[in-house]
């Protein structure tokens, strides 16, 4: 990337994870193979707190039956439900 491209460019690495020590061992890795970009502002990680996300086992409606109202094609899709 030239000068140019890289004062426009941002990417932004969104680590969607409640598990602290799994963030902090991502962003280490992030940090150790792109410390460069980081310093250039070409490159931030960014991962909310775990109050961010819902409780999944309180949630109003499951996948599958959301599923079945939107007629989503099921196949292309990794089941996370038993």
């Amino acid at each position: 990337m030239s000068e140019n491209e890289i004062s426009e460019t941002l990417v932004i690495v969104f680590i969607a994870e409640t598990d602290f020590e799994y963030v902090a061992r991502i962003a280490t890795q992030i940090q150790s193979q792109f410390q460069t970009q980081l310093d250039k502002g070409v490159l931030e990680v960014i991962s909310p707190p775990p109050e961010f996300y819902p409780n999944m086992t309180q949630l109003r409606y499951k996948i599958s039956a959301i599923l079945k109202v939107e007629g989503i094609n099921k196949e292309f899709l990794f089941h996370i439900e038993e």
